[in-house]
């Protein structure tokens, strides 16, 4: 037996001896229960406010020059999205002038719904040129992986990503609430938040996981700033995962918690933790608009 298979063996062991929590397909229908707290629409109600002033704050920069500022949003959050993972940035800033379409354009191209295979392509353009290897690009099919971390050569294990073989419903699933068309403006601008986090708790890939659920979850911010505030936007005001950086071990640990008790609480926690990060970028960039203002 070579190492390879004796790793696969160990950690088949471990998915069995029900030692530890594995996600599974109820983190996915759970979310469809959930009934939001007090505060969390208290929350989204002020982050609302304000993304709405922040909007109407990029219109009072030169016609001309909205679109570039749009554009220079998304590039640096291009290569922040990937930094935040210790992906080096000049790298990916060679690649973005090397590919005529990142793995952000390709989704925000999509018109009609996402299915199974542009979210396996596009999840392969993020990673492309960057450290991972080819088989992370692809969806896992094999349980050799945990969440967690090796200390003096042992597995400390947090839980275990979703078996394998139920990763292609789990992404039907999670497509079914990623392409819903929300009537209430409440769960359309809380659906990003809850695609963030199921993508990430999953971890249906071997790599990238968290990356691509950032990714999402703009485009699906964006989605329903165009349906709900402004038709007219033209792409993405706002990215966040710089102010997600100094978070991180609080970030991790949400995620976290939303695995292995995938309540209520936890979920309200998340919510709220991410349109935090959502207003702690909206006032840099409106920093920068008024720094753009002086020196034009």
């Amino acid at each position: 037996m070579n190492i390879k298979e004796l790793i696969q063996k160990q950690m088949e062991e471990i998915y069995l001896s029900g030692n530890y929590k594995v996600v599974d397909l109820n983190f996915i229908d759970n979310i469809k229960n959930l009934e939001f707290s007090k505060e969390v629409l208290e929350v989204q109600k002020y982050f609302l406010e304000t993304y709405r002033e922040y909007l109407e704050n990029i219109k009072t920069l030169p016609e001309e020059l909205q679109p570039l500022f749009l554009k220079a949003l998304k590039h640096d959050e291009i290569v922040a999205n990937h930094t935040l993972e210790k992906v080096n940035p000049f790298t990916i800033s060679m690649y973005m002038l090397a590919k005529s379409k990142p793995a952000l354009d390709k989704l925000l191209e999509k018109k009609e719904p996402l299915d199974s295979l542009d979210f396996q392509k596009i999840h392969q353009r993020l990673l492309d040129k960057t450290t991972s290897s080819e088989n992370d690009l692809e969806y896992r099919i094999e349980n050799t992986t945990f969440v967690g971390s090796f200390y003096k050569g042992e597995r400390q294990i947090e839980y275990l990503p979703i078996d394998y073989k139920f990763i292609p419903e789990a992404v039907d699933r999670l497509l079914e609430i990623y392409n819903q068309n929300d009537d209430d403006m409440e769960l359309a601008f809380l659906k990003p938040l809850k695609i963030h986090g199921l993508v990430a708790g999953l971890q249906i890939f071997k790599d990238g996981n968290t990356r691509f659920a950032r990714m999402l979850q703009y485009v699906s911010l964006y989605n329903s700033t165009k349906k709900y505030i402004d038709e007219n936007l033209a792409s993405p005001a706002l990215y966040a995962s710089k102010t997600y950086y100094p978070m991180r071990e609080k970030y991790r640990t949400l995620i976290r918690e939303l695995v292995l008790n995938n309540t209520q609480e936890n979920w309200n926690k998340w919510f709220i933790f991410n349109y935090h990060r959502f207003e702690d970028q909206i006032m840099v960039n409106e920093e920068n608009i008024k720094s753009l203002k002086m020196i034009l």
